[in-house]
């Protein structure tokens, strides 16, 4: 699913201005890294922010023709100044489901996808995306992983700035990382276990 909020509504950009810069998080991941492709095949110049210079995933992403800037979701002055004089922005953040792998919490997620956006209307970003989940909606699922992204989008949708909303099902790797069961021979994903009583 996909949703746009066109609070400001900017005119189609030449991709042959110096204005042509995507900051693109997660672009050291699976799906920043396929965003980041994209635009690169589609004529976009991309910046990439990453915690770590010298691993080498982020050594990776360079040879690529990918600005790498250093920065970290708990540096908001980090952001502020990956942000700078960029057009657009893909916001992902580590998902609070994958917290036993990352340590990231549904109150870190929520922290980091509304700062991004705040920093985004503040610096005059012209279009924002933000990837959320399918479960996501009006409605709390009682699991917490998606209800933080529901929270991210309402507040997305509550500031001045042009966004659009993306809505990914589940990635199957996601599967393997500990917690979601089947590293333990089940799979519990989409139990609410409050709700089973388990």
């Amino acid at each position: 699913m996909i949703s746009s909020n066109d609070h400001a509504s900017s005119p189609e950009i030449s991709k042959t201005t110096s204005e042509n810069v995507i900051l693109v998080f997660g672009a050291t991941g699976q799906q920043g890294g396929a965003v980041a492709s994209a635009l690169l095949a589609d004529g976009w110049s991309v910046r990439a922010l990453v915690r770590d210079l010298k691993a080498p995933k982020a050594r990776e992403t360079a040879s690529l023709n990918i600005e790498v800037v250093q920065g970290d979701f708990n540096d908001e002055a980090s952001i502020r100044s990956a942000m700078t004089g960029v057009y657009g922005v893909f916001s992902v953040q580590p998902s609070s489901g994958q917290g036993a792998a990352y340590g990231v919490s549904d109150e870190d997620e929520i922290r980091y996808g509304t700062m991004i956006a705040d920093i985004a209307a503040q610096v005059g970003v012209s279009h924002l995306v933000y990837t959320s989940v399918n479960a996501a909606g009006p409605e709390k699922t009682g699991m917490g992983h998606f209800d933080s992204k529901s929270q991210i989008e309402a507040h997305i949708r509550s500031l001045d700035i042009s966004s659009t909303i993306i809505r990914p099902a589940g990635f199957m790797e996601l599967l393997m990382l500990p917690g979601l069961g089947l590293d333990q021979d089940a799979y519990v994903s989409f139990c609410d276990q409050r709700k089973s009583g388990k």
